[in-house]
């Protein structure tokens, strides 16, 4: 959620741009729309995310689709008995070689994996952390956030499926 100057929010309309004070503003108004995109920081994924569901809009989250498993669940419960679809905005996980190299992993081309480990090394300036108020936070007001280099930066890369 950003906020703006009442310079910015006309430019946006003159624009024909909708700016909306709240979310049940943007809600309310009901269009039809293919796939509402939430690119918001982590504690707001799963609010914002339940009421996008509750309108009935298939979603494309930033990643990760919400702080806690427990979220995760709820929301993934929550689209299929509305029968809607809940998109991560993994970067490489719409690539077809992603695709294909599952496919072969998943049909033994290694044989039978029992375990995989991961190192992470990605060093981050403090700057990284300052960028907003819940990065490298584990919650922002009362939200569980969790964030880390590893949670968030890699979390494009490495993809975990069962």
């Amino acid at each position: 959620i950003h906020y703006h100057s009442e310079g910015e929010i006309e430019g946006f309309k003159e624009k024909g741009i909708h700016f909306h004070n709240s979310l049940v503003g943007f809600f309310s108004e009901k269009r039809e729309i293919d796939l509402l995109c939430i690119p918001t920081s982590i504690h707001s994924h799963f609010s914002i995310a339940m009421q996008g569901l509750d309108y009935s809009y298939n979603l494309l989250l930033e990643k990760p689709a919400a702080a806690t498993p427990n979220q995760i669940q709820e929301l993934k419960k929550n689209a299929q008995a509305k029968g809607l679809k809940v998109l991560v905005g993994f970067q490489n996980l719409y690539e077809p070689e992603t695709w294909e190299i599952k496919k072969k992993l998943v049909n033994g081309a290694i044989g039978k994996i029992e375990s995989a480990h991961f190192l992470g090394l990605w060093p981050r300036s403090e700057e990284y952390f300052k960028r907003n108020e819940w990065a490298g936070k584990l919650s922002c007001n009362g939200e569980p956030v969790f964030d880390s280099v590893l949670h968030n930066a890699f979390a494009h890369f490495v993809i975990c499926t069962r």
